[in-house]
């Protein structure tokens, strides 16, 4: 199944260009981590190692609630935000979110499916304080990397083809390295009929 397609933004200013959605509802319930019960979001799971991760959910002026998680220490594990998501089979959808971090690494992900069913798409972010004349990383169809200016929120999003699945699983947040991650505004919008993996 050839469902390995994606698009980055690198700045505000191009999710402005993106096609309004109006006819095509959010998938993703509690995508602005409005809804606490217990100290956790609602519909999400959480990352949870009280020795070297810390999860919190502020409240920002003009922006409401974020997800916070905060990885103590580089290691083995990272710590992520995950949802599972009822999808229809053969369509094309986007997953957009607002992403923040202090420093180390990021990952926005969709999965699901085994075999030829598979479906794994990755966007692995770093910060930098410039960006640089040609890209210094290795990319492929299923895995980009993206620059972030820490501290400063930038959308990320990814489109991919269903084929024949009917659910599939949305993760973000810190890829086994220190650093303080935040995100905002998750969604899931159905674009289309499948692309064929064009």
């Amino acid at each position: 199944m050839k469902v390995q397609r994606m698009l980055l933004l690198p700045g505000l200013a191009l999710a402005a260009c993106l096609p309004a959605q109006a006819d095509s509802p959010n998938l993703i319930d509690n995508g602005h981590f409005e809804q606490l019960k217990g100290g956790l979001p609602v519909g999400w799971t959480a990352p949870q190692d009280s020795e070297i991760i810390k999860t919190a959910f502020p409240v920002e002026e003009g922006r409401g609630v974020s997800a916070q998680v905060e990885l103590l220490r580089s290691g083995d594990k990272g710590a992520y935000f995950g949802k599972s998501v009822k999808v229809e089979p053969n369509t094309r959808y986007r997953l957009s979110l607002l992403a923040r971090m202090s420093k180390g690494k990021i990952t926005v992900a969709v999965g699901g499916g085994t075999g030829d069913n598979k479906l794994n798409i990755r966007v692995l972010g770093e910060p930098s304080t410039r960006m640089p004349m040609a890209p210094l990383f290795w990319e492929a169809p299923w895995y980009k990397n993206l620059i972030f200016k820490a501290n400063e929120w930038q959308p990320v999003t990814i489109e991919f083809d269903s084929g024949d699945l009917t659910q599939v699983a949305v993760s973000f947040g810190a890829y086994f390295t220190a650093g303080q991650y935040s995100f905002d505004d998750v969604s899931l919008t159905k674009i289309g009929p499948a692309t064929n993996g064009q």
